[in-house]
């Protein structure tokens, strides 16, 4: 007779006791603004629930799972996907309080921010992208919305703008939440750093801009791009979907056609892809069917971003050819360029 007690053989679904996920922790100071922001709130709209405990303040980049007790090969994973993760510490602001959506009686009132939360969106991208990498995450997740829950009520208070609070991010944590007991303990941190990019990548990248100011000044989105094999540029593009009257005609595009002319094949092995904006669907896609080996780009597309931020047709398991990935090389120069061009099309 089996007298095992567990949840296969009683039927029962065993307790959950713990949560795990990955999250970044506001600095003592903002954390000390944070807690008598909540505070101020709950008194001035005679909000009935508590404020969130100061050491409880964080916001969530990932949610792994709840468990009955923390799985070692979970953790391991979960540890070996945070050391794959590289980008440069940052500033974050927020400016701005709102109440989501919740259960009856349960609405969370958060913090937000506009334009001032836009790295951690990218911290949370290339988190999920390294998950996905090790096994515990399909995909990056497309509306992430970075905040910081400040309590629950009944009440659901409108946008509102405040002063801003903002921090220097330098490193985020895997935290273990206990179900039940209002308790949070720190797994593990990792330090925020960005693999410096090599001279060569810088070189190529650089030329991928000079090709993106030429299709600024045709009136073009300004994005370039360049194909390198060996030490050799056998393919270079700019956007010209405008002006050709073609729009298959992106950069990565026009670059990957006169590439193929130049190896008198379509197939482009060992060969790298530098372009100053992360690829289209369309581009991916080509990317894969052509062969590349190895995708740089610069500035991250979280709209449409096909290499890992929408979702990641050149690293698909469900396709026969994956190319690697080295995003952010030289990404505030490329974000500048896109930015200022826009701003000046308003």
């Amino acid at each position: 007779m089996n007298n095992r007690s567990d949840s296969s053989a009683t039927g029962v679904a065993p307790k959950l006791n713990s949560s795990l996920f990955f999250a970044v922790v506001p600095d003592l100071p903002a954390t000390s603004r944070v807690a008598t922001l909540a505070a101020q709130l709950c008194a001035e709209h005679a909000l009935s629930g508590t404020p969130i405990a100061a050491e409880r303040l964080h916001v969530t980049l990932y949610h792994l799972g709840k468990y009955p007790a923390l799985p070692p090969d979970i953790l391991a994973r979960a540890r070996e996907a945070a050391q794959l993760v590289s980008i440069a510490p940052f500033e974050v602001v927020f400016d701005r309080v709102m109440s989501f959506p919740g259960r009856p009686g349960q609405q969370p009132l958060v913090l937000r921010g506009g334009s001032g939360v836009d790295a951690l969106i990218e911290l949370q991208r290339g988190l999920a992208a390294a998950l996905h990498t090790v096994g515990l995450a399909a995909r990056a997740k497309q509306h992430f919305t970075p905040h910081v829950t400040l309590s629950y009520d009944e009440q659901r208070l409108g946008e509102r703008s405040i002063d801003s609070i903002r921090w220097q991010v330098n490193e985020f944590a895997l935290l273990e939440s206990l179900l039940g007991q209002s308790t949070y303990l720190r797994r593990d941190t990792w330090p925020l750093q960005q693999a410096a990019a090599s001279a060569e990548d810088l070189h190529y990248m650089s030329r991928a801009l000079e090709l993106a100011r030429l299709a600024q000044a045709a009136g073009e989105v300004p994005v370039g791009a360049v194909i390198v094999k060996g030490s050799e540029i056998i393919g270079e593009g700019w956007n010209r979907p405008i002006g050709t009257h073609d729009p298959t005609a992106h950069a990565e595009i026009v670059a990957l056609r006169q590439a193929a002319q130049t190896m008198g094949s379509y197939r482009l092995s060992d060969a790298t892809l530098y372009v100053t904006l992360e690829p289209c669907s369309m581009c991916a896609g080509a990317m894969v069917h052509s062969r590349v080996q190895r995708l740089v780009y610069g500035a991250t597309d979280p709209q449409a971003g096909a290499a890992g931020s929408a979702f990641n047709i050149v690293q698909s398991g469900a396709l026969n050819h994956r190319l690697q990935c080295t995003a952010g090389v030289m990404a505030e120069q490329c974000s500048t360029q896109l930015r200022e061009f826009f701003r000046a099309r308003r």
